[in-house]
């Protein structure tokens, strides 16, 4: 009985490491799941707006404002403001989206050189427009 307990207990463990099936390593993030990017400078007119049109929604009906990564920082005054929106004219607006309720994010042009994540979720669009007074920071803007 000993030896039939050895015997199942060895032919167990060598039956699992033959018959074993290699995992193929997947990546991090699914399918649509995969960011985008754009980039501003300080040479953005004044004012700027820059209206992301490739923000797609996904199969929830929503895009995704990711990070906002600083590569260099422009000079104080103003900011860049990011609006869960298609358009600046507020009379192409649905009136329930005044300018103060589609606001997302808003970030001074001096903000030190870093990734700022925001994760914010966008049922419109992405639209960003740089306020003017100082230089617009030189950015990556992540998005889905």
């Amino acid at each position: 009985m000993k030896y039939l307990y050895w015997f199942l207990v060895v032919f167990l463990l060598v039956t699992s490491i033959v018959f074993h099936e290699p995992k193929e390593a997947g990546a991090s993030v699914s399918q649509g799941g995969e960011m985008f990017a754009t980039s501003t400078g300080a040479t953005y007119g004044i004012p700027a707006v820059k209206t992301l049109r490739d923000v797609k929604a996904d199969e929830r009906g929503a895009a995704v404002l990711g990070s906002i990564i600083v590569t260099e920082a422009g000079a104080a005054g103003g900011h860049t403001n990011f609006y869960n929106a298609t358009t600046s004219n507020i009379t192409l607006r649905a009136a329930s989206m005044a300018t103060s309720s589609i606001l997302v994010a808003s970030v001074p042009n001096n903000l030190g050189v870093g990734t700022y994540v925001i994760d914010a979720v966008l049922n419109n669009g992405l639209l960003v427009v740089f306020d003017g007074g100082g230089t617009q920071a030189t950015s990556t803007i992540t998005y889905r």
